[in-house]
Parts: C-alpha cells; structure tokens; sequence
C-alpha cells in the first residue's frame, strides 16, 4: 500500500490590529535662514559684482547655472549651460562659491543633496534671473 500525503492550505484574509500603512517619504526643501528673499539679494550682488565688470550689452540669450545643495548645506557642483565664454564661466563660479551655506534639504528628517538652477536672462546690457529647486520645480524667487 502506498503512503498517501494530502496538504491542507487555508488562506484567510485577516489584518493585524497593529498594521501601519506605509509612510509617506517626508521632503522638506533647503531653506536660507533669512529666506528666499535675501538669499537671491545675495546670489545678486555677487553675480552683479562680476558681471559689472564686462562688457554684457551685446549678449542676448539665456544662461543656466545647475549646482547642488550638499547634505552640509554647502553649495557645490556648479555648472553652467551654456557658457559665454570660459573666463566668464569661472568668474561667475568663482562669485557663486561665496553664498551663505543653507539648511540642507531632509527627506524623513535626514539631510540629503538638493540641485537647483538659477537660470538668465540676458538682453542688450540687462539681466534678470530666477531660482528653482529642481525636485519640483517650485519657484524660490
């Protein structure tokens, strides 16, 4: 006679008293301790600092400046699309190097590395610019 083996699997749908849906990831976006305000009066009077010094009347076009907000709240990693020229490029990162550190960026309250841009707008001796946070888009200006 051979051994017979049955299984039994019984399946239920129960949930446990103590089950957490799962959290939503909490971003909170670098901050400048005297906000966005002074933080771009600053970004302006460094950039101002150099740019007064050239010859920008015949530039018409648009520059962006991408950089990264360290874990520390160091700003670093500059780079700019396009650039005028190479002199111009380390100037104006060489004036950028000096803004005020920031309160990184969390996500679950742990710091982590925010980019952002600050995009030109050049046109016959004029400029203006705007600050973005590129996680969202959201306007700092």
């Amino acid at each position: 006679m051979k051994p017979l083996f049955a299984f039994l699997l019984l399946i239920t749908v129960v949930t446990c008293a103590n089950a957490q849906p799962a959290a939503t990831p909490q971003f909170v976006d670098a901050k400048y301790s005297k906000g966005w305000d002074a933080f771009s009066q600053q970004t302006q009077t460094l950039v101002q600092h150099y740019l007064s010094q050239i010859d920008i009347k015949y530039i018409d076009d648009k520059m962006a400046i991408t950089a990264e907000v360290s874990e520390k709240g160091e700003i670093e990693n500059f780079k700019i699309d396009p650039a005028f020229s190479d002199d111009m490029q380390r100037n104006i990162i060489r004036e950028l190097m000096k803004l005020p550190r920031l309160t990184p960026a969390t996500l679950d309250g742990k710091p982590v590395k925010e980019k952002f841009t600050i995009a030109f707008n050049f046109h016959l001796g004029v400029y203006d610019f705007q600050i973005n946070i590129n996680r969202d888009n959201a306007l700092i200006k």
